[in-house]
């Protein structure tokens, strides 16, 4: 590792901690960090923004709109009427409705981050309407999301399909995404009985207990039949795109706005109030870093430390760890599979069952991270907080990315070392 790898490493360390200790706005930090390190290496801008994830910021913006338009028009609450008929308000089951429609959406070929942007906010209504603990719903939603993602058909499952095909692995694509899909519920299961549990220990310590989002008030001067009936209908051509075209859906969600915008003329101060913009600035110039180290060299400097290894028993354990750090720092759980698939697989060559294990091991621990802030899934889960309760939430949400980090790998590694 060279010195400007190293240099660049440190400066993510830096703006982690600056950022918790003087309470900043990570993806500021980020920028100025950018220009700096850059500015070292004698990097071009058009070089060091060619990372700036516009279609990430595009989406979160678009998405944030539409839905503030099925909010206000009361097209949001009338689903969840008709839901909360179909299942009643107590019914246990409301909770995993975002995950099984994220699951859904992702199965049938949706790329997980469009997904995640369509389930986030019904996870954040079915919370804030139902006394659901928030981060629980949401957490749920993005796992959904992410794990149908893994399907023979969806971007996930055709990365680990290729490093299949690469290493000349013989294997079913479904076996694999039944086997991540099982985990993942599993693992949801558990978090929906642990983590309201959280939020209760936070209220006894004297923290806000509701990390609700915000209940969007209808205005009666655009609360009618149509701009209902029209919200919805925007928001089911919107899901539909998601699941048949491979277009710029954050550019179709905002087309889809301008066009409730300019029909219904609710108050577009309000509108625009919804996108959670200091979230587009974290991601922004946080991912605009992390794209920095990239083209540093610092993920092939990670690689190629992998490829020194030489017991399998510890090669396990650093490629599923290295799966969990990579999850947390890199946005592209589809660059980290890239990545990781292939070295997991020269560590279980001999051994098809193995093969397969570590597989659906990185797979899930690809999905598990996706909570991660640097992700959009962990995004959205921020930006349809509460205001007042963002500290919180955050905690609550990197203390649960933690845990799992360090927990799931050292899980998934025992049970494959069985199979090696």
């Amino acid at each position: 590792m060279n010195s400007y790898q190293t240099l660049s490493l440190l400066g993510l360390g830096v703006i982690v901690v600056l950022s918790v200790w003087r309470s900043l706005n990570l993806g500021l930090i980020a920028f100025a960090c950018v220009f700096l390190v850059a500015s070292l290496m004698g990097m071009s801008p058009k070089a060091y923004l060619a990372k700036f994830p516009v279609d990430l910021c595009l989406l979160i913006i678009g998405v944030s709109l539409l839905f503030e338009h099925c909010a206000r028009s009361g097209g949001i609450d009338w689903l969840l009427t008709c839901i909360l008929k179909f299942l009643g308000p107590s019914s246990p089951l409301l909770t995993w409705i975002p995950f099984c429609f994220g699951l859904l959406l992702g199965t049938v070929g949706g790329f997980p981050g469009a997904v995640v942007a369509i389930v986030a906010p019904i996870a954040a209504t079915i919370s804030c309407a139902n006394n659901r603990d928030y981060l629980t719903v949401a957490t749920l939603a993005v796992w959904g999301a992410t794990a149908g993602a893994f399907s023979p058909i969806g971007s996930y499952g055709a990365a680990i399909r290729v490093a299949a095909e690469n290493a000349g692995l013989a294997y079913s694509p479904w076996s694999v995404y039944m086997s991540i899909l099982v985990s993942q519920t599993l693992l949801a299961g558990v978090a929906s009985l642990v983590l309201p549990k959280t939020a209760q220990r936070s209220a006894n310590n004297g923290l806000t207990r509701s990390l609700r989002p915000k209940n969007t008030k209808i205005e009666s001067s655009v609360a009618n039949t149509w701009y209902r009936r029209s919200s919805i209908g925007a928001l089911a051509v919107f899901i539909g795109a998601v699941a048949s075209f491979k277009i710029d859906i954050g550019l179709l969600a905002i087309l889809l706005s301008l066009i409730l915008q300019l029909v219904f003329r609710p108050s577009e101060k309000e509108i625009l109030k919804a996108v959670p913009w200091s979230v587009v600035l974290l991601l922004g110039g946080l991912l605009t870093y992390i794209g920095l180290l990239d083209r540093i060299g610092n993920i092939d400097a990670l690689e190629a430390t992998i490829n020194g290894i030489g017991s399998p028993t510890i090669a396990v354990f650093v490629i599923l760890y290295l799966v969990a750090l990579l999850g947390n720092i890199d946005s592209s759980s589809l660059g980290v599979l890239s990545i990781t698939a292939p070295l997991a697989l020269t560590v279980t060559a001999n051994s098809s069952e193995a093969s397969i294990g570590i597989l659906a091991a990185v797979g899930l621990l690809c999905s598990i991270t996706t909570i991660s802030p640097v992700h959009v899934g962990g995004g959205m889960i921020l930006g349809n907080s509460t205001e007042g309760d963002d500290k919180n939430l955050l905690r609550r949400l990197l203390s649960t990315v933690a845990t799992l980090s360090c927990i799931v790998p050292c899980l998934m590694a025992a049970f494959l070392l069985v199979l090696l």
